[in-house]
């Protein structure tokens, strides 16, 4: 079970991922403020702490928290073609890739 330490910072929102225990093993966090009801989110976790479920764990809990603002209904990641961590992240928690922005892929979640 992860822990968050919510901030609201213009113009992004960040979270602190951490273990109960107090430990810091990643962070999450908005691109920007919302536009046209979409926003990009942002994401990282310490190598000794993947493979575990935490990110899985933040991304579904910060996109019920963004879904749940007023004038957000679309939350897109962006990933490199080879990042398949991130991308079984991103599938795992409902997102979608949707096509692509330069070299990266580009993924969307629809509340």
């Amino acid at each position: 079970m992860i822990e968050t330490e919510r901030l609201r910072l213009k113009p992004l929102t960040y979270w602190q991922i951490s273990l109960a225990g107090g430990a810091v093993v990643g962070e999450i966090h908005t691109k920007g403020e919302p536009s046209e009801g979409r926003v990009e989110i942002g994401y990282g976790i310490e190598p000794q702490y993947r493979n575990r479920g935490f990110m899985r764990e933040a991304v579904t809990a910060f996109c019920s928290y963004l879904l749940a603002q007023d004038g957000i209904s679309v939350i897109q990641a962006n990933t490199l073609p080879e990042n398949f961590a991130s991308q079984n992240v991103l599938s795992a928690c409902g997102f979608r890739q949707s096509g692509k922005a330069g070299k990266e892929l580009v993924w969307e979640f629809r509340g």
